[in-house]
């Protein structure tokens, strides 16, 4: 079956985190080429004073510490395995039962392969971060036809989820600790200082003199940044809260390929409420970006 690589290059992307990673299909191994350890490193956990805590109620992991203002850059360095689930109603059983049993699921995960975060269960760890794309962004995933998979990616630092489509991704990153204070711009520019890579974006106004680089979009107080390859807009991405979100609309390395790919996603109805957030028309965007706000009180 064929692989759709989502890494896409430097100018493209926020390296490993805004871009998705590779689409499998369900005989291949859901270990991405490049993880190694089950339990991943903690990163620098020397200033506890930045740290965040979540409250959870009753869960186990009350007072769980995900991320510090002085280790984003572990966000932008770290590998992590790619839990692969095959539907939402396979990934939520798993997160809200803990179910390893093959009678709970209509394909089995590769539990043994899921990675522990200290002493946390998993699927208690990866929970805390888990929003549906439903409540984002009003997306019933298993109702669209194009869905391939979605996956959970742990670290001490940031919990990820990449929902994979034939030809585009969308990616929800939770890092309470990494993210405060920041604006959408702040990130970019964190990458961009840990990659040595320029950033310096271009104003939305002038954005159709843009071919390749960053465009930077304001409404209000609210920011999103587009990735532009070969004049189309393939990334956006945009901090909110404590989460940061990002649409890949195109996965093509060919130009017209990848222009086909961004006009089909654009015209979508799946796709309508994300596509909003690339619209030319004010109001309509001003309306996809107040909702993507609102999720964050989950």
């Amino acid at each position: 079956m064929k692989k759709i690589c989502y890494i896409l290059v430097l100018v493209l992307s926020i390296s490993l985190l805004v871009a998705c990673g590779t689409r499998h299909s369900v005989d291949e191994p859901t270990i991405t080429p490049d993880s190694t350890d089950s339990v991943l490193q903690t990163g620098d956990d020397n200033d506890s004073s930045d740290v965040l805590q979540t409250d959870n109620g009753d869960d186990p992991s009350n007072d769980l510490q995900i991320g510090a203002t002085d280790r984003i850059n572990n966000i932008f360095s770290q590998d992590a395995i790619e839990c692969r689930f095959y539907s939402i109603e396979d990934l939520e059983t798993y997160l809200f039962t803990g179910s390893t049993q093959a009678i709970d699921y209509a394909i089995l995960p590769e539990f043994d392969a899921f990675p522990q975060i200290n002493d946390y269960k998993t699927h208690e760890y990866a929970k805390v971060g888990y929003v549906s794309l439903e409540k984002i962004y009003g997306i019933s995933v298993d109702d669209v036809d194009s869905f391939d998979s979605v996956t959970f990616q742990l670290s001490t630092d940031f919990i990820v989820y990449n929902y994979y489509f034939d030809t585009n991704c969308i990616t929800v990153i939770y890092s309470p600790g990494c993210f405060k204070g920041l604006s959408t711009d702040d990130y970019y520019s964190a990458y961009s200082n840990y990659s040595l890579a320029s950033y310096s974006p271009t104003r939305y106004a002038e954005s159709s003199k843009v071919v390749d680089g960053y465009v930077l979009r304001e409404y209000g107080e609210k920011e999103i940044v587009y990735t532009y390859r070969n004049g189309i807009p393939r990334i956006a991405g945009m901090l909110q809260g404590e989460y940061f979100l990002s649409i890949t609309t195109a996965s093509s390395s060919d130009v017209e390929t990848a222009r086909t790919e961004y006009l089909n996603f654009m015209t979508s109805d799946d796709f309508a409420s994300i596509s909003a957030l690339f619209s030319t028309d004010l109001e309509t965007f001003g309306a996809a970006i107040n909702k993507t706000e609102k999720f964050n009180s989950k």
